[in-house]
């Protein structure tokens, strides 16, 4: 096991230099754009749940329509610190939730999207990884990106739901 002090420490000295702060801070800025960007769409009516922040493994934006609602699914907009990308995540209301839909797909042998059907991501039926963001100065242009897939990953999803009652 590692010494806890040493890490502290360490963790410590990275904070005080402020880089991480404007770093996380930027990753939050870009949420809020997104929500924002998301929330004024004319098309269709998503709802923005709270961010989740994380404990730097992961911070979310739970996104959902009614059709999800209904179906007990949500879209999580996902940044993956451990891959340091944005994914997009179809996710359910609880595990049984989960499983059901899963099955579902699998059994429809629907392959738009690539299930996740092992245990490293327990709450994700599907993660899209976004292409394209290969540098990270143009926030807008990253808002942007995400904003597109997610409509279009969203879309798709309720497709699938509507030709496959969940």
């Amino acid at each position: 096991m590692e010494n806890v002090n040493e890490l502290m420490n360490d963790f410590k000295v990275q904070l005080h230099k402020g880089r991480i702060q404007k770093a996380y801070r930027y990753i939050f800025d870009i949420f809020a754009d997104l929500g924002n960007e998301l929330k004024q769409n004319q098309d269709k009516i998503i709802s923005i749940n709270s961010l989740y922040h994380g404990y730097l493994d992961m911070t979310y934006l739970p996104v959902m329509t009614d059709i999800l609602k209904r179906n007990g699914l949500k879209i999580a907009i996902v940044f993956n610190y451990s891959l340091f990308q944005f994914e997009i995540w179809l996710s359910a209301v609880n595990r049984k939730k989960r499983n059901e839909v899963l099955e579902i797909i699998l059994k429809s042998k629907w392959n738009k999207y690539t299930t996740v059907e092992n245990d490293e991501n327990i709450d994700a039926i599907i993660e899209l990884k976004i292409k394209g963001i290969i540098e990270f100065t143009n926030k807008s242009r990253i808002v942007s990106l995400i904003k597109r897939e997610t409509f279009t990953f969203i879309r798709e999803i309720e497709e699938f739901i509507l030709v496959n009652v969940i």
